[in-house]
């Protein structure tokens, strides 16, 4: 039997905990980045341990938005493009997933894609010139090559390709490179700069989401508090959590917590940047420690 989930990170958690006990003991500081790095590698060999593979869907969270990516399949042969569809949607169904049988139909599209799996040797214009326009268009698209021979390789790398892979793609290779590219796509789409437009008494406002430490709910208003004041807003806290997704939190009924600005947590309530403490609802606890540490793994990265 192989060991679940939420037990493996339980252990990875711990280890985690350990690491930081040692740096305080130590007079050392506890910086986010050494736990962060200690997290990841105790999750990886603590799940080697393990028999049972854990899919990657089982790992998403529908309030973490990012792991919401759209991806491109753009392959001239039709049981190609259906056999790379079908292993994206079994593993990860809530991605959006678009089917090209030419580099030209692909780019007609005009959509940017988080993740693009990209056929080099096709009729027409090949995987290599449309890769080509696709960064000039967008640097932080996730390329993915398909090709039976590698001496296209070292082209897609100048392309600053993510991965290839070699035809005939096995399912074993796939779901490897795969959950690489969802994890560097979250990272690279967490990244992105978000704002927030709401309207305040007199006028309507656009606020960085990075500089959002929590949203708390006062009655039918909202009052956000950033790293520099506190705004008050006509908005429903849901609403606004629907807007934010990716990094925030609803931890209590009444609060919307940046996960980017956590410094410490315990059962009942969340420290943030600059030391403000928020509500933790008790039975949620759980939920948090698992959504927290998906955010990290995924590479969240810190706003202090």
């Amino acid at each position: 039997m192989g060991m679940g989930y939420t037990k493996i990170m339980g252990s990875a958690v711990a280890t985690a905990e350990r690491m930081k006990t040692y740096l305080k003991a130590k007079n050392l500081p506890v910086l986010k980045e050494i736990l962060f790095a200690t997290l990841q590698t105790a999750f990886r060999c603590i799940s080697k341990k393990s028999t049972k593979f854990l899919p990657i869907n089982k790992v998403g969270y529908s309030r973490l938005e990012v792991i919401d990516l759209d991806i491109a399949v753009v392959d001239d042969e039709k049981v190609i493009r259906e056999h790379i569809s079908e292993m994206i949607e079994n593993q990860k169904p809530d991605c959006h997933v678009a089917c090209f049988s030419s580099g030209e139909e692909f780019l007609n599209a005009a959509k940017v894609f988080d993740i693009v799996f990209l056929d080099i040797q096709m009729d027409g214009m090949n995987g290599i010139e449309a890769a080509k326009e696709t960064r000039e268009n967008n640097a932080d698209t996730v390329l993915i090559f398909i090709t039976g021979i590698k001496e296209y390789v070292f082209e897609a790398l100048d392309l600053y390709a993510f991965h290839y892979l070699l035809k005939p793609v096995t399912e074993q290779k796939f779901t490897e490179v795969f959950g690489q590219a969802l994890r560097e796509a979250g990272l690279r789409k967490m990244r992105r700069k978000k704002q927030l437009f709401i309207n305040t008494r007199n006028k309507g406002i656009t606020i960085d989401a990075d500089n959002i430490l929590y949203i708390e709910s006062v009655s039918r208003k909202v009052e956000i508090h950033t790293t520099q004041e506190i705004i008050e807003a006509y908005a429903a806290l849901g609403e606004l959590e629907t807007q934010l997704g990716g990094t925030f939190y609803r931890c209590h009924r009444g609060y919307l917590v940046n996960m980017a600005h956590i410094t410490e947590y315990k059962s009942d309530c969340i420290t943030l940047t600059g030391g403000e403490t928020v509500y933790l609802t008790k039975k949620k606890y759980g939920e948090f420690v698992n959504a927290y540490m998906w955010y990290l793994q995924n590479g969240g990265a810190s706003c202090v």
